[in-house]
């Protein structure tokens, strides 16, 4: 057992709403093995469970009955497997004598029963060791690795940034860094990673850089301290649209030590850049790295065969795409839960190219089946489930559905609004994607309003701007669509200044014969005979 904290009790409990239909499938799994996929919040007080549950029974419509249950978690004292971390310390509700656990946490299901008195399910479940050789094994090696370097102060830290407590640890490692000094880099590295996590990339990156001019002056400073640092700093430039110089720091990194995960970065900083061959020969590399590292398979290997399919993607090589999809796919299903969002992702992915290839119909049995995985495993307000939303939308755009059409789109919109943090580019994306189906032509007059997508063009383009992408190609894209917008309401000068930005903006990283380019400088030409 991994200890961060308070010794663990041998009970605790987590109060939750769930359908009918789950509560049974727990009945019917009575004494079999069930493993978390996330981190699991749970309390040392029973009363604060039942506040979370409930009593009783209401109505939803998107899940239709609700029960109100218990969860009572039995940890016998000889387990050898589990990660927790007691929190109630550092919580502004300390009453609620919060527990965590790690993720792969395995336990046997003992008993599911109903308690008339307080309208409540009760269900059961024993903490076990016998999953980790099948379920957690992998993760749990990797974390005590990851970690073993690390004092407990810091562990402690990392395992409240790994579960989401962005503000707890962020308190927490400021008060760490008044006092430990021997630390003082791996708490700004630490501090710059939850920076990173809540979208406040200027600040991530003013930490890595006092964290890397620290090691540096070291006697002996570590390599490896140091490559993490640069690699996070091109992770910080991919997020923000800066591909070349996200590029510079993955190619420094990679010549201080190669690996599975930077040729990952590196094609995805080609990627960006709309540059498939060189994206490709990286991800390939990823591939072989990745298959030598798991000869009998790793989720690792399904993610990098998804990089792969969405290069192609990117090239119009539907089919082709298809079937790297389709093996991610199946990488995944080999070594995850049946109902793990990475397996949505992969749903996810292959509908959008049944969208890119024009069968609807097929994009949309895969794309709710991606529905259905997510609504199992993440919250209402997540980003996959904007980003889903959004291909959905897609699909019904183009069989001209338009009700069903603005009804994702607005789905997508109110996620990615009340995302925390917000992440400005795929919220961008949306807005882009508003602005685009409000000035299609094709759509009904009393749909089609040319005011709002003017609207929303500019608000996605706000949106880059206070990201730092409005260099980016994806705002080249909203400025020519607005351009072509404003060309068709014959305001010619106004078309011809913003495709000239969006020009510029495509020189500095796409080359000169790109088609996206070639079909900017068409436009110009159009609109210079105009004018």
């Amino acid at each position: 057992m991994l200890e961060l904290e308070l010794p663990l009790p041998s009970i605790v409990y987590r109060g939750a709403q769930m359908s009918k239909i789950d509560i049974e499938l727990l009945q019917e799994s009575k004494n079999c093995l069930i493993a978390t996929n996330g981190f699991l919040s749970t309390t040392r007080n029973r009363e604060v469970a039942k506040i979370y549950a409930g009593s009783g029974v209401i109505i939803s419509r998107r899940r239709g009955e609700i029960h109100a249950v218990i969860f009572e978690f039995v940890i016998p004292s000889d387990l050898q497997s589990i990660v927790f971390a007691d929190i109630s310390y550092l919580s502004k509700m300390i009453d609620e004598e919060e527990v965590l656990f790690d993720i792969g946490t395995t336990f046997i299901v003992s008993d599911v029963t109903y308690d008339d008195v307080e309208q409540t399910w009760i269900i059961r479940l024993i903490g076990s060791d016998k999953g980790r050789n099948i379920v957690s094994k992998e993760y749990i090696e990797f974390y005590r690795e990851h970690t073993k370097n690390l004092s407990p102060t810091i562990k402690l830290g990392e395992f409240l940034t790994i579960v989401g407590r962005y503000d707890q640890a962020r308190d927490y490692f400021d008060d760490l860094l008044k006092v430990d000094y021997e630390n003082e880099v791996h708490i700004l590295y630490s501090l710059a990673w939850i920076d990173q996590c809540q979208g406040k990339y200027k600040d991530a990156r003013v930490k890595l850089d006092c964290a890397y001019e620290l090691e540096n002056q070291n006697h002996s400073p570590s390599q490896q301290i140091l490559r993490h640092i640069i690699i996070d700093n091109g992770t910080i430039h991919l997020l923000m649209g800066e591909p070349n110089l996200a590029l510079n720091c993955y190619l420094k990194a990679d010549k201080m030590m190669s690996s599975s995960a930077v040729f990952n970065n590196i094609g995805l900083s080609y990627r960006q850049k709309r540059q498939w061959d060189k994206a490709l020969e990286f991800f390939n590399k990823a591939l072989a790295r990745d298959q030598h590292d798991w000869p009998n398979g790793h989720y690792r290997i399904g993610i990098t065969l998804d990089n792969i399919g969405r290069t192609y993607n990117g090239q119009g090589k539907y089919r082709r795409a298809l079937k790297f999809h389709f093996r991610g796919l199946k990488m995944k299903q080999l070594t995850l839960p049946e109902d793990h969002k990475d397996i949505g992702i992969s749903f996810n992915n292959i509908g959008l190219t049944y969208n890119d290839l024009e069968m609807y119909d097929e994009a949309l049995v895969y794309l709710m089946r991606a529905v259905d995985i997510y609504k199992m495993c993440l919250p209402e307000i997540h980003r996959e489930q904007g980003i889903l939303f959004d291909n959905i939308a897609i699909a019904y755009r183009f069989k001209e559905q338009w009700n069903e059409c603005f009804y994702y789109y607005q789905l997508a919109l109110h996620i990615k609004e009340h995302l925390d943090p917000i992440d400005r580019l795929i919220l961008a994306q949306t807005l882009h994607n508003l602005g685009v189906v409000y000035a299609d032509s094709s759509i009904t007059n009393d749909q089609q309003d040319d005011k709002k997508a003017f609207d929303y063009f500019q608000r996605a383009l706000s949106m880059h701007e206070a990201n730092g992408s409005i260099w980016s190609l994806d705002a080249a894209t909203t400025l020519y669509e607005q351009a072509r917008l404003h060309e068709r309401c014959q305001e010619y000068r106004e078309a011809f200044e913003l495709l000239i930005q969006a020009l510029n903006i495509q020189q500095t990283t796409l080359p000169r014969n790109h088609p996206e380019t070639i079909k900017t400088r068409t436009a110009l030409i159009g609109l210079k005979i105009e004018l």
